[in-house]
């Protein structure tokens, strides 16, 4: 340990902020007077799912009244992560949403514990040093889900691909197996890791014959076969066991070519009649990938934040062992290869690449500190953590922000909790779910509430009310058309159409303009589900200056104001009549000239009568340019604490819950 005390030393400052960022940043955030807040989404449903699991529900495919209105909702969720919390509170008693909070974390320490192991296995304890010192330094994907409150399955599925990796090549069959079946029972999609397994088989006939580990880790992903994708998890495994079989059979490697050249043509068309590529492309490209930021494609930007400049490191190490003889090395590199591209697809995939880049990072890395005198080799350490300041200054932002439900959201959920009736009768009380039941049908007064979906788990978890749509954007085109429509009357004959009694409005469906130009908000989201156009809406232009210089300029049509979405949060339902904020400007192309503002609607009139090509709009989200009629029958039955502006001699609420009046 002497010998490597300056790296062990960097060791400890490296662990320690990462500690920090995981639990000391968030820890005010999730351990608040209300009680435990998760920090992501899906981590509130993970809660339902526990919770219904606390409640003796047995089986893994589940049928769901709560999570979407109308009919009950599929849940297609890995049980291993729930599970673990589960029992974690049934051993030591302690309150399963602490556990939930922590599991995180918990399961980073394994991780850190694994990739030690795998990277003495694979070079020397020196690079398990610097490997540690990397990855407890990596900001972006791997931080957010390691972090403190972020109980979602991408932890337990980067700790059990590097139980993979470090068992397949070496163990007993009954271990490897283990490892991948409970890999693919923590994600659903995982037969993505067993193409790639299937890939490094093809490229690596020297590594040992694996029939066993797939063969009994088929047989315990059987009882799974009715679970979302396991199918394709089933199919996939099922290949690899052929394949090792085929490589027990057939002993010349020319036969082996054939048989695979041969088989290719028939596995792309059963890919394609399965919806294999359909599936991948609708991934990549349906609406979702611009609402949600793991869908999103993996930018260059990306790479600097999570990576830094270990992301050169590493491709430097996948270079110089692309064509190693070791067929555990060289299973790293394939599944490395693997995850990078399918991060270029969907942004969910970069957590993948932490460890890989940690590894391939220090194997570059310490040939070259070794190869320094004396003196400069000891400042190696010191130099790797000035290297990782921007990943470290990423970080420090990304964890110092609350992605949870914030106490004004809660106080919503609690007021409908208490005030709002049942959405089902007592006998199907929260927190019921059903074994998978395809011809469910709720009771005929069950009714749903209208809320965008990135706020429907909470609505489901904390109300124990159903939302119409939900993180798995379930309805959300039609949320999104209802939330847009300007006509009260059709907004009141959706809201009856889908039996939703209420509606919630809040301050994250508006657009905010940004100092440089562009905008922020939900409301891009609700444009791109509804299909519609933004330009209807909004529009960023550039404004000329007296002095002749241009400026951009984000312009708010009245269409925007009439949406509900804006209308409802911002103006209630009574009638507004603009004293400010009323703009006309000429435009040409894209280019806005005479730009003036109003305190009267009659006299933006006039100017617009006189403007060449002019244009008539607000500067601001919140004030109209146009009056606004009332909206009558809906009423108001709750209004937040928090207030966003003073507006018309009444103060704007953050958050508003609608009820319909038939």
């Amino acid at each position: 340990m002497n010998r490597y005390f300056h790296w062990w030393a960097t060791l400890f400052i490296a662990f320690a902020a990462a500690l920090f960022f995981r639990a000391g940043l968030p820890f005010p955030f999730v351990f608040t007077i209300d009680g435990v807040t998760l920090q992501e989404n899906d981590a509130w449903y993970h809660m339902r799912l526990i919770e219904g699991f606390l409640s003796g529900i047995p089986a893994f495919t589940l049928t769901d009244p709560h999570a979407s209105f109308p009919g009950p909702q599929r849940v297609d969720v890995g049980p291993l992560l729930d599970l673990l919390v589960v029992s974690f509170h049934k051993l030591t008693g302690v309150d399963p949403w602490i556990a939930a909070a922590w599991c995180p974390v918990v399961l980073w320490l394994a991780i850190l514990a694994v990739l030690a192991a795998l990277a003495v296995r694979l070079f020397s304890p020196l690079h398990a040093l610097l490997a540690l010192t990397i990855s407890c330094l990596l900001g972006g994907n791997f931080l957010r889900v390691t972090s403190l409150g972020f109980h979602d399955h991408h932890v337990l599925e980067i700790l059990l691909y590097l139980l993979i990796l470090l068992t397949l090549p070496h163990s007993r069959f009954w271990l490897s197996a283990l490892c991948l079946w409970l890999y693919l029972i923590t994600f659903l999609g995982g037969a993505l890791l067993v193409a790639f397994l299937l890939l490094w088989r093809l490229l690596t006939p020297s590594a040992p014959n694996l029939w066993r580990t797939y063969a009994l880790t088929l047989l315990l992903l059987l009882p799974f076969h009715n679970t979302l994708w396991v199918n394709y998890s089933l199919a996939a495994v099922l290949l690899a066991l052929l394949l090792e079989l085929m490589h027990l059979v057939l002993k010349r490697p020319r036969h082996r070519h054939v048989l695979i050249a041969l088989a290719i043509i028939p596995l792309l068309a059963a890919a394609n009649h399965f919806g294999v590529f359909h599936l991948a492309l609708h991934f990549s490209s349906n609406r979702a990938a611009s609402t949600i930021n793991e869908m999103q494609h993996l930018q260059p930007s990306h790479v600097w934040q999570f990576f830094g400049i270990f992301a050169a490191t590493a491709l430097a190490g996948l270079a110089r062992f692309i064509t190693t003889p070791s067929p555990a090395l060289r299973l790293l590199i394939i599944t490395a290869t693997g995850f990078l591209l399918a991060s270029l697809f969907q942004l969910r995939f970069a957590y993948y690449l932490s460890a890989p880049v940690a590894l391939l990072s220090a194997a570059v890395l310490i040939p070259l500190f070794q190869r320094l005198p004396k003196p400069f080799e000891l400042a190696a350490p010191p130099l790797v953590l000035v290297l990782s300041s921007p990943t470290l200054i990423y970080s420090y932002g990304l964890n110092s922000q609350n992605y949870g439900y914030t106490a004004e959201w809660r106080d919503v959920f609690s007021w409908l909790r208490a005030n709002t009736p049942p959405p089902l009768p007592p006998s199907a009380s929260y927190p019921l779910l059903l074994p998978f039941q395809p011809n469910y049908h709720a009771s005929p007064a069950a009714y749903g509430i209208l809320i965008w979906w990135d706020f429907g788990y909470g609505l489901t978890t904390l109300a124990h009310r159903i939302p119409f749509t939900n993180p798995t954007q379930r309805n959300a085109a039609l949320a999104a058309q209802t939330l847009l429509t300007s006509s009260p009357e059709t907004f009141h004959s959706l809201l009856r159409a889908h039996n939703l009694p209420y509606a919630i409005l809040n301050d994250s469906l508006l657009l905010m303009p940004q100092p440089g130009g562009g905008t922020r908000g939900m409301f891009h989201d609700l444009v791109s589900w509804a299909g519609y156009d933004p330009k209807t809406f909004f529009e960023t232009l550039s404004y000329r200056k007296p002095d002749g210089s241009l400026a951009p300029l984000t312009v708010f049509y009245p269409a925007y104001y009439q949406t509900a979405a804006v209308r409802l949060t911002v103006f209630g339902t009574g009638p507004y009549l603009p004293r400010t904020g009323i703009c006309t400007a000429s435009r040409q192309a894209t280019i806005l000239s005479n730009l003036e503002c109003f305190n009267s609607p009659d006299a933006a009139a006039a100017s617009l009568a006189i403007l060449p090509n002019g244009i008539l709009f607000g500067m601001d989200s919140i004030h109209s340019p146009v009056p606004l009629p009332a909206w009558p029958r809906l009423q108001s039955v709750y209004l937040s604490r928090e207030k966003i502006a003073f507006l018309a001699g009444r103060f704007v609420p953050a958050i508003t819950v609608y009820k319909r009046l038939d």
